[in-house]
C-alpha cells in the first residue's frame, strides 16, 4: 500500500485549484496515494472524509494561501493577510494527531496566528503560484519522502526460530516445530496499538489460483499465550506466520485460536505460494502483510520471504 499524502491547501480561486492538481499529479506520478482536501458542508462529511483521510495518511503538506487583508491596529505596521481558516482547522487536527513528517509552505504574504506561529515558522516562503510545485518537488526530495512509509503499523523484518523448537498450544503438546515469524513495528510515538490481531486471509498458488484461507482465526504473537496484544508506542512485536512440523515436514500449519483437533494443515502440496494476513488494531488502518514461500516439503530447506510493496 502506498504512503498517503494529505494536502491541506485553499482551493477558493482557479489559481489556487490549478496548484493544488498539479501538486496531486506529480505526488501520484512518485507512487504516493493522495488526497486533498475540501470544504465540507456538512459533519458526516467532515468526519468520514477529511478527518478519516487524515488518520490514514503518512505525511502531511500544507500550503498556506492568501486570504483578506488584515488592517493593522499600528499603522506603522504592514499589512498583511491571514490564512485559510478551513487548512488552519486541519493544521491543528494534523498537530494532535503526530505527523513527524510534513512539509509547510506560505505566501509571503500570510500572517502565522496560532498554532501556526509555532508549527509553520519555518514554513517555504512563495509569491507567486506558479512557484508552488518546485518548492514542494524540492522539499519533498530533500526530506527523503517514499512512497513506501507509513507512520502507522509496518512489517519491517522476519525471522526463524534458531532450532527445532517443543511447541505447546491448546491443540498439541511438545510438538518439534521450526517457526517463521514476521514482525509488526508501531511507527507512531504518541499511541499505542490496542488488541492488535493477525489473521490469514488468502492464499495465492503458483499458478495464481485464490485459495480462501482454511483457519482465519487470529494468529499467536511470538512469545506470548495470546492471540491479542498491545504493540507500544515506538515498538515492535512478532507473530507466528508459519509453523512447520518436524514430525510431519511435508505439512504447514498455523498456530492460531482454532479449538480443532488435530490441527489441520494450510499447505500439504510442495510448490510456491504467497500467503496473505492481515494486522487490524484499534485506531490504526489495516495492514497487510504478504509472504513467499518456496514449500519443499522439508522444513529445512523451505524458504519465505516478506514482500515489501
Amino acid at each position: 500500500m502506498a504512503a498517503l499524502v494529505f494536502v491541506s491547501c485553499g482551493q477558493a480561486t482557479p489559481e489556487e485549484r490549478q496548484a493544488a492538481a498539479q501538486v496531486k499529479d506529480w505526488l501520484e506520478s512518485q507512487g504516493y496515494d493522495v488526497f486533498v482536501a475540501l470544504e465540507t458542508q456538512s459533519l458526516s462529511d467532515l468526519n468520514s472524509g477529511t478527518i478519516g483521510h487524515l488518520r490514514r495518511a503518512d505525511y502531511l503538506l500544507f500550503i498556506d494561501f492568501p486570504r483578506e487583508e488584515i488592517v493593522p491596529f499600528d499603522s506603522t505596521q504592514p499589512r498583511l493577510n491571514r490564512g485559510s481558516l478551513y487548512t488552519h482547522q486541519e493544521l491543528a487536527l494534523a498537530y494532535l494527531l503526530d505527523f513527524p513528517e510534513s512539509v509547510f509552505l506560505k505566501h509571503k504574504s500570510v500572517e502565522l496566528r496560532g498554532i501556526a506561529q509555532f508549527l509553520m515558522a519555518n514554513a517555504a516562503l512563495f509569491s507567486d503560484f506558479n512557484e508552488v510545485l518546485a518548492i514542494v518537488q524540492d522539499h519533498v526530495n530533500r526530506r527523503n519522502w517514499s512512497p513506501n512509509y507509513s507512520r502507522h503499523l509496518v512489517a519491517f523484518n522476519e525471522d526463524w526460530t534458531d532450532s527445532p523448537v517443543p511447541y505447546n498450544d491448546h491443540t498439541v503438546n511438545n510438538m518439534p516445530q521450526r517457526v517463521y515469524f514476521v514482525h509488526i513495528a508501531n511507527r507512531r510515538k504518541d499511541i499505542a496499538a490496542f488488541n492488535a490481531i493477525v489473521n490469514l486471509r488468502r492464499l495465492t498458488d503458483s499458478n495464481g489460483n485464490i485459495i480462501d484461507s482454511p483457519d482465519v482465526s487470529d494468529l499467536k504473537w511470538s512469545g506470548q499465550s495470546g492471540y491479542s496484544r498491545t504493540i507500544r508506542p515506538k515498538d515492535w512485536a512478532s507473530f507466528d506466520a508459519l509453523a512447520f512440523s518436524l514430525e510431519s515436514p511435508s505439512k504447514v500449519y498455523l498456530h492460531s485460536a482454532a479449538d480443532v483437533r488435530p490441527r489441520s494443515p494450510i499447505i500439504t502440496s510442495p510448490g510456491h505460494y504467497t500467503l496473505h494476513y492481515q494486522v487490524l488494531s484499534d485506531k490504526f488502518p489495516l495492514l497487510d502483510v504478504n509472504v513467499q514461500v518456496h514449500f519443499t516439503g522439508d522444513a529445512n530447506t523451505t524458504t519465505c520471504q516478506l514482500i515489501q510493496d
